[in-house]
């Protein structure tokens, strides 16, 4: 029982640790390497996966001139499995990639204030890494990819750019009646998308993701 408690205990602290708050006790030019990876791949604003492809070894399995019966191991051979990693680039996470680029000395210290002081785009941004995205279809992602929240309302992607390793995607910040699509009060939503055959579901909780109690870009 007492390790049962120590293991909720742990848990919980853990839970707490991703939250907004926890970054927000110092300045983010003074986030360490620690805190930054642990913002860029393990909190709220970052969900991670991994979908699979036809590698088009097919015509190598089948082409000894007689009839194989199919294995799973055959099976493994046509089929590649791919991580991934999407986030949602709300205020935390775009000051830990500015913070990330600062500390690899990729960008001065003027430079990363810069960035980090300008007014972000109207739009909210979503980022889909991977190091095998050059056969996802742009044109695919636009008519597959939207936000939906729990009262089924959606809201269709606006852009999309990328190349084979990362894609962005834009989406307006308001819905179809003119009213913000997300707030404080949005309690949960969905990420969709579509690549290469694979359907790509990603839950965000906004609460888990507020700054000072907004909802900032």
């Amino acid at each position: 029982m007492k390790i049962t408690s120590i293991v909720l205990v742990a848990a919980l602290a853990a839970a707490i640790a991703f939250t907004a708050e926890k970054y927000l006790s110092k300045p983010y030019f003074q986030w360490t390497e620690g805190d930054v990876k642990s913002i860029l791949n393990r909190s709220p604003w970052v969900k991670q996966g991994e979908f699979s492809f036809d590698t088009g070894a097919s015509a190598s399995v089948y082409s000894k001139g007689r009839d194989y019966e199919k294995t799973k191991a055959d099976e493994k051979a046509l089929v590649r499995y791919v991580p991934y990693k999407l986030t949602w680039y709300t205020r935390i996470p775009r000051l830990a990639a500015i913070r990330s680029r600062q500390l690899q000395k990729l960008i001065s210290s003027e430079e990363a204030t810069r960035f980090a002081e300008a007014i972000p785009e109207d739009a909210w941004r979503f980022a889909l890494e991977s190091k095998s995205l050059g056969q996802m279809s742009i044109e695919e992602a636009e008519k597959t990819t939207r936000l939906v929240r729990g009262d089924n309302a959606s809201l269709s992607v606006q852009q999309v750019t990328g190349d084979r390793q990362i894609m962005y995607f834009l989406f307006p910040l308001q819905g179809a009646d003119g009213k913000p699509f997300l707030t404080e009060q949005t309690k949960k939503f969905t990420f969709e998308t579509k690549a290469m055959g694979n359907v790509m579901r990603h839950s965000f909780n906004v609460a888990d993701c507020l700054v000072d109690g907004k909802l900032d870009r």
